[in-house]
């Protein structure tokens, strides 16, 4: 045989060969077993509550700069999003989801909610108060303020942290012969003090945050495809897996009524992601398992799990 048609048919079964590789698509299929990329956790969905004010300090000022620091920590965890009311109808004071613990925890978790942060102002007092009189004279002040934070694991319901901040603070300022000496007190100048004690008391609160296992839910179930409730936004890639498990059972103490948390379902199997679709959401089909239906929970899976 000539070495030109040779050449030929070598070049030819090469070529099917590629066009072969090139249009294999593992991604649609239910099952199997190649090589997953390692894929980053969702991000975790944080509530930052309205916080309490057990202060002598009549008004929403003081719980709601401690509040601002809560979120301002949030904000520094780089796998978390902080709940707006863009993505979650937040409960406002007086809200019956705000009643106890554990209803707001079952509000957050009917929402999706992955880490809720609660807190309250404890206490904020005037400590030392100097007045020097003359024509233009001059009031010096030194406040102190007491604010609490915790964090909440919804999925588990578990207290991961809780830390108090103390902090001071001190004012001066001038004021005209005849004017009354201010109101140290005032909710305006407990803003200052107030939030840098919840700075203290949220340092580490990013930190925590990343204790908190990300968690989706299975939204509709449609045949072999199974929609879930987080997509790209949530940072869910297409092609990563997806562990499946069943509803939490929540555990009471039987000796004394308390709420010990949520016990993990069982685990059901794996579902690998292959499109993305409206605005947070994505379709997967099984990857292996059995039994898998609607609101079935589900968490990122890596390949270094056992």
């Amino acid at each position: 045989m000539p070495l030109r048609r040779i050449l030929l048919i070598g070049l030819l079964f090469s070529g099917c060969a590629i066009l072969k590789e090139t249009t294999r698509d593992d991604s649609a299929a239910p099952t199997g077993s190649g090589r997953v990329e390692e894929a980053p956790p969702g991000r975790k969905l944080v509530v930052v509550a309205p916080f309490g004010n057990r202060s002598s300090i009549a008004g929403p000022l003081p719980a709601e700069a401690a509040a601002a620091e809560a979120r301002n920590a949030v904000l520094r965890c780089s796998d978390c999003a902080l709940a707006n009311e863009d993505s979650v109808p937040l409960p406002q004071p007086g809200d019956p989801a705000l009643s106890t613990e554990k209803a707001l925890l079952d509000w957050a978790r009917t929402h999706g909610v992955h880490g809720l942060v609660m807190g309250w102002v404890d206490d904020v007092r005037l400590i030392e108060s100097e007045s020097e009189g003359g024509l233009f004279g001059s009031e010096r002040l030194r406040l102190g303020a007491a604010v609490q934070i915790q964090l909440f694991d919804v999925e588990s319901g578990k207290l991961l942290y809780t830390e108090g901040g103390y902090a001071e603070s001190e004012e001066s300022f001038s004021r005209i012969f005849g004017d009354e000496a201010g109101d140290g007190l005032s909710p305006e100048r407990a803003k200052t003090v107030v939030g840098k004690a919840s700075q203290k008391a949220a340092a580490d609160l990013s930190t925590q945050l990343k204790r908190i296992d990300w968690t989706g839910r299975i939204a509709k179930a449609d045949g072999h495809r199974y929609y879930i409730n987080a997509g790209e936004r949530s940072g869910i890639a297409v092609g990563q897996l997806l562990k499946v498990y069943g509803e939490g059972v929540p555990v009471t103490d039987p000796q004394n009524g308390a709420f010990l948390g949520t016990a993990p379902g069982r685990i059901k199997g794996l579902l690998k992601v292959i499109e993305h679709f409206g605005s947070d959401g994505s379709v997967a089909v099984l990857h292996s398992g059995a039994g898998v239906r609607e609101q079935d929970r589900v968490q990122t899976f890596h390949p270094s799990e056992p």
